[in-house]
């Protein structure tokens, strides 16, 4: 989980020169990070989407991609 939340909150330090886009895209990333920690250690609560490390993974690289283009 750290490895996940340890950029997002970096980046949220940072939100200065971010879109409201951007933004919202990194508080969305941050709540699939609670949904995986579910997953992981309370899974009789279930998660509202599906959620993996492989997906976090994957949605990460697409939003620090919005992420450097939002800083340029």
């Amino acid at each position: 989980i750290a490895e996940f939340l340890t950029p997002c909150l970096e980046a949220l330090q940072s939100t200065d020169n971010l879109t409201i886009e951007t933004a919202d895209a990194l508080r969305e990333f941050m709540w699939f990070i609670e949904e995986y920690r579910v997953s992981l250690f309370a899974q009789q609560l279930k998660t509202a989407l599906p959620v993996s490390s492989k997906r976090l993974t994957k949605n990460w690289f697409q939003l620090a991609s919005q992420l450097a283009i939002a800083r340029q």
